[in-house]
């Protein structure tokens, strides 16, 4: 089963900030994991565009960059100004 976790943003907010919020989420999440797990593991996409963005959940490296990334924005944008939606998928590859 896929998880992923997907973080929708309000117009207004910067998407500069929502990008500069993930890479310190990933940076941590990779201190905490060590840099080749975080890479073999972590898979996530920033669509500024969309004003979106994505992480897959099914990993704990991936649970991990989610609580971290959110924590992150929520202080730095405020709780009201993004939502998030879970996904659930069936199969792998």
């Amino acid at each position: 089963m896929k998880k992923k976790y997907i973080y929708s943003f309000r117009h207004g907010v910067s998407m500069q900030e929502v990008a500069d919020s993930l890479f310190l989420a990933a940076l941590a999440t990779e201190s905490v994991f060590g840099r080749s797990l975080f890479r073999l593991e972590a898979s996530f996409r920033l669509e500024t565009d969309r004003r979106s963005c994505s992480i897959d959940g099914s990993t704990s490296i991936g649970r991990t960059l989610a609580c971290i990334f959110h924590g992150f924005i929520s202080r730095q944008i405020g709780e009201r100004r993004f939502r998030i939606h879970r996904a659930i998928s069936e199969g792998g590859m």
